[in-house]
């Protein structure tokens, strides 16, 4: 491969020249990414409830919406026979496990009907077809019962005055004083949070398989398995949390129904506490909170010290002592995006900080910083900063990232 020499100016003319046609892409396809919004996207006026009638309209037609006359069956594997082999039908994406449980079911014919048509002898077996379909077994209620034997000595029975007595231990229960099983709680807890059944409906499908389960005990198995089962499991996780180097942390709004003290209408937070993706084990724990208040992150964070990434949310600024809060440059510069963004929609938006230069050194990075500053300059762009850093990033390089940070929001501030 040929070696071309050239000047570091014409090097330094030439990476100038990328960075500003990066950016210019960049302004592109945010430029399209509006244009498309603008005419494909929802609009504001559309309410809730019109979504909500969509979602209902489903409830007694959806086998009608959903349906493909011509759709092939899920694929079955090549049958082979002893005599010849038959072509399973064509295959679709829709395979069937391999380890799932099969029943087999023996189709025979009678001595008699094993009897030849044409000379009268009696016919052979010389192999089978097979046919495979799909059954399903709604699921079953047991009732376990556990008889612990008891067991005396017959001698000291015969012999002394006092006969010792053993009992074969029982297998605790999970919930102390309830019919409750593993298994059960399992279940309930996987039809309301993965299946999203609520809890009324799994009361009406078991009363009519014959079994009162009501709403009342469900929720309390709910709770306690949580508290007596879970909490420590969140506990461990949590501890194992704080002690990485680089954590993530966000928020969101939620709505909750029949909360003391609050209307229906009120919004409530749920936390989100996360690893870096260069941790040895990703955990990702979330937590319920009432308000948005910054006590929430800095209880939750009190043991933490490192680096955590979030975005420009004021309540991320007063964390304890030891956190370096890696937040957008905008954010640290005093830009307040989201007053910008409702006053001017048709903001163009631009590419934020490659966090990629962050395995490259210093040079690399305040490259990169020099690349916004003219931005957020302007006001007539707003940097777009992702938050995601590639996992291969040293924690002396997060030092500097931080250093150059601070040093630049103070340049753009000015």
């Amino acid at each position: 491969m040929e070696t071309v020499t050239i000047s570091r100016a014409e090097y330094e003319r030439l990476n100038t020249q990328v960075a500003a046609l990066e950016q210019e892409i960049n302004r592109l396809t945010e430029l399209i990414r509006l244009a498309r919004k603008q005419r494909f996207g929802a609009s504001s006026e559309k309410s809730q409830s019109e979504d909500g009638f969509v979602q209902l309209s489903y409830l007694f037609n959806e086998p009608e919406c959903m349906t493909r006359e011509n759709a092939p069956e899920p694929d079955v594997e090549e049958i082979a026979i002893r005599a010849h082999a038959r072509k399973a039908r064509r295959a679709t994406q829709e395979k069937l496990p391999e380890d799932i449980e099969v029943e087999v079911i023996d189709k025979t014919l009678t001595e008699d009907e094993r009897v030849c048509p044409q000379c009268r002898g009696q016919m052979n077996d010389i192999g089978k077809d097979v046919s495979r379909r799909l059954k399903i077994i709604p699921a079953r209620f047991v009732v376990e019962e556990q008889h612990m034997h008891k067991y005396a000595c017959k001698h000291c029975q015969e012999h002394e005055m006092t006969t010792p007595i053993k009992v074969a231990a029982a297998e605790p229960a999970v919930i102390k004083g309830s019919i409750a099983t593993p298994e059960a709680i399992a279940h309930i807890m996987t039809q309301k949070y993965v299946m999203y059944s609520p809890l009324y409906r799994q009361e009406q499908e078991y009363l009519r398989a014959g079994v009162p389960l009501s709403r009342q005990t469900m929720s309390n198995w709910l709770l306690k398995a949580a508290s007596l089962w879970f909490k420590p499991v969140y506990d461990r996780m949590k501890a194992e949390l704080l002690k990485q180097d680089i954590l993530h942390a966000d928020e969101t709004t939620l709505q909750v129904l029949h909360e003391p003290g609050k209307k229906a209408q009120s919004k409530s937070y749920i936390w989100l506490y996360r690893t870096g993706r260069d941790a040895p084990g990703q955990i990702v724990l979330y937590e319920y909170q009432e308000s948005r208040r910054a006590e929430h992150p800095e209880t939750f964070l009190k043991d933490y010290r490192g680096y955590l990434h979030a975005d420009g949310y004021a309540v991320y600024y007063g964390l304890p002592g030891g956190i370096e809060g890696i937040l957008p440059l905008e954010r640290m510069a005093g830009v307040d995006v989201n007053r910008i963004r409702e006053k001017y929609p048709e903001l163009i938006m631009v590419g934020g900080f490659d966090k990629t230069q962050m395995r490259h050194g210093e040079a690399a990075m305040r490259r990169e910083f020099e690349r916004l500053l003219p931005a957020i300059r302007s006001g007539r762009y707003i940097p777009s900063v992702d938050h995601q850093t590639p996992p291969d990033v040293t924690i002396e390089n997060y030092g500097v990232f931080m250093r150059l940070l601070r040093e630049f929001a103070a340049e753009a501030g000015r």
